[in-house]
């Protein structure tokens, strides 16, 4: 077990277990606390079992099962439907210019309504990640951050940043 050190980006509670936290550490990955943030372990060889690359840009649980996660990746979407023991590259036709996945979203209504932000295009799936739309946004700036509301799932908000100059 370990301390997290360094700039911590994205952090999330297990609703039914709040002693049970995540958190990415910039440029270190996802790692997660069962002991309300005193310890926490990280996901490193859960995740190169599967070459996923250890840049996460964001976390998501599943809000009406928190055995389901999502990690955003410089290289892609994973999912894991067991608290993170394995995890799968979701199948979305990303082209390679638009990577990395910036944002995903689940909807806290509807486990199968699935929305990932990738530069500016918009992914969407109603079946939890089998098949895909997308959407191109009218801007040049990327998809940073995606907030379903809760009251209503129609609405959602998207949060921009400029790109990064390569």
């Amino acid at each position: 077990l370990e301390w997290l050190t360094g700039p911590v980006t994205d952090i999330a509670v297990n609703q039914a277990t709040p002693s049970e936290m995540y958190a990415v550490a910039n440029g270190r990955g996802l790692f997660r606390s069962q002991d309300g943030g005193r310890t926490w372990k990280g996901f490193s060889s859960e995740l190169s079992r599967i070459s996923a690359n250890s840049s996460v840009t964001m976390f998501r649980t599943d809000p009406q099962n928190q055995n389901t996660l999502y990690l955003a990746l410089a290289n892609g979407l994973v999912k894991s439907e067991n608290r993170g023991s394995t995890w799968k590259f979701m199948n979305i036709l990303i082209p390679p210019n638009a990577l990395p996945v910036d944002a995903v979203a689940v909807n806290p209504r509807d486990t199968f309504n699935v929305h990932v932000g990738v530069g500016a295009l918009m992914y969407m799936s109603d079946d939890g990640g089998i098949n895909w739309s997308v959407q191109k946004l009218n801007t040049t700036k990327r998809v940073s951050t995606i907030v379903i509301d809760p009251n209503d799932p129609q609405n959602m908000f998207l949060g921009m940043r400029v790109p990064k100059k390569r």
